[in-house]
């Protein structure tokens, strides 16, 4: 009997120990989780290095004001919003974590810093290949 009670209390103990496991990954850790992926890569961040990279398109005399200009009407908060909504709901704790910490990282700094004008490279081709896309797509449907 007083095994049976020490095995029940032992096991018991060891759910509790491991309880934390299954609930790190709980809504409320991974918004802490993703908070501390937006301090790594901030949004506003990404933003600017985009329109800086879009504005070198343009003629030099009017790209700074491109960039004040798309400051003014491109929403980041709402940005960051629909990025903590998604990463939240796609992503576990323990990667959003990882991710964070990669970022903070020299090299995960470094790559940052150039997904402004990686994205201001892949963008155009995306565009256009999407809009290729759904026009060949409209042609098979008629």
């Amino acid at each position: 009997m007083i095994r049976r009670v020490l095995l029940f209390c032992l096991s018991f103990l060891l759910f509790l120990s491991t309880a934390h496991v299954f609930a790190e990954d709980s809504r409320e850790g991974r918004a802490l989780a993703a908070e501390r992926y937006l301090n790594a890569v901030p949004i506003s961040q990404l933003l600017e290095d985009t329109f800086r990279e879009m504005s070198k398109s343009l003629p030099e005399t009017i790209r700074e004001g491109f960039v004040n200009q798309m400051r003014i009407v491109v929403r980041a908060d709402l940005l960051e919003e629909a990025t903590r909504a998604s990463l939240i709901r796609h992503f576990t704790v323990d990667e959003l974590n990882a991710m964070a910490e990669f970022y903070s990282s020299p090299h995960g700094a470094s790559a940052i810093r150039k997904f402004g004008a990686y994205m201001a490279d892949v963008m155009p081709a995306v565009q256009e290949e999407v809009i290729l896309g759904l026009d060949r797509m409209e042609r098979q449907v008629e």
